[in-house]
């Protein structure tokens, strides 16, 4: 018997990845997803179900660490090895 992974994971719990690893047009559909009711959320889903789909198994798999921001004195660093100082 195979196991599915996107049973592991809610709608719910692939929203809330939407919203911190999906680009603006996921983190939109996010936000449009947590607005709308329950007939309208299953609407956007099923005519988005291969997002969602792909961010219940990020949510299922456990979502990728991301990486730390660098601060200021680390971007003026590397502008300078660069040669670069538009940051």
């Amino acid at each position: 018997m195979s196991t599915n992974i996107f049973s592991n994971a809610t709608t719910a719990q692939a929203v809330a990845e939407m919203t911190l690893y999906g680009g603006t047009g996921m983190k939109r559909m996010a936000d449009l997803w947590i607005v709308l009711d329950g007939e309208r959320r299953a609407t956007l889903e099923a005519a988005f179900k291969p997002d969602f789909d792909r961010y219940r198994e990020m949510a299922a798999k456990g979502a990728p660490v991301a990486l730390p921001v660098p601060t200021l004195a680390q971007r003026a660093a590397q502008d300078v090895a660069a040669r670069d100082c538009r940051n």
